[in-house]
């Protein structure tokens, strides 16, 4: 199936999250790629040119919102999404 409305980059550690996001993606028209790691992230978005980047908080082991930055810096046409987590005790 040809995807009609663009591409995403999936880049996040969590396969079943990643799956569950590419399925509901793929349904919709979209296609999505998946990645773990921030090494996979940038020849990715130079080959499939997606639309949006899912960016997880366990990609890198740095900050993703400054890979973010980085990759805003040399991607500018990608929107870039991040995934974080709230840690709440009760």
């Amino acid at each position: 199936m040809e995807a009609k409305n663009g591409s995403v980059l999936i880049a996040k550690r969590e396969k079943l999250i990643c799956e569950t996001l590419a399925h509901l993606l793929q349904i919709n028209g979209y296609q999505a790629w998946i990645c773990n790691s921030e090494i996979e992230i940038t020849p990715l978005l130079l080959l499939h040119q997606p639309i949006i980047a899912l960016i997880g908080h366990d990609v890198s082991q740095y900050s993703s919102l400054k890979l973010a930055i980085e990759l805003k810096k040399q991607f500018p046409a990608i929107q870039f999404v991040l995934f974080t987590f709230l840690d709440v005790h009760f």
